[in-house]
């Protein structure tokens, strides 16, 4: 969650420093406790809207996790079998590859922006939906490599 909190204070400043103008020098100088306040605010919020749709994800179960992997495996089940498959023939969980995905919305794994488009996917769609396509995706892109492991 911190990565996500952290990641949207970065985008909220520096969006506040476009329209502002100031300019950062290692500190944050030329910016007013005022400022400051707004972006912290503004980051608040964003933050508590995204996590209101995903929130069953970072419950002590985690049974909103679990079901989004769930969704996931039957996923990659209906539209990539080969992997299903060669995962299973292995005994290794699809769970093992994407659990940490999910949890922190690709951000610890995946380009900044990348996860900014997922996270405007899920501000204006209010919706997880995209958590499932970018799963989906990579897994397509490394499909390769997974077939590859004996």
């Amino acid at each position: 969650l911190n990565f996500i909190a952290g990641l949207l204070l970065v985008v909220v400043f520096q969006d506040h420093m476009r329209i502002t103008n100031f300019e950062i020098t290692g500190v944050i100088a030329g910016v007013s406790e005022e400022d400051l306040s707004r972006i912290e605010e503004t980051t608040f919020w964003v933050f508590l809207y995204v996590m209101d749709v995903i929130s069953d994800y970072h419950v002590p179960s985690l049974c909103g996790a679990r079901i989004a992997q769930g969704t996931l495996d039957h996923l990659v089940m209906r539209y990539l079998p080969d992997v299903a498959m060669h995962l299973e023939a292995l005994e290794v969980s699809l769970s093992v590859l994407t659990m940490q995905w999910i949890l922190s919305l690709f951000l610890t794994d995946f380009f900044p922006l990348t996860v900014l488009a997922l996270l405007d996917h899920i501000i204006v769609h209010k919706s997880d939906v995209a958590v499932y396509v970018m799963g989906l995706i990579t897994l397509t892109l490394c499909k390769e490599k997974i077939l590859c492991v004996v």
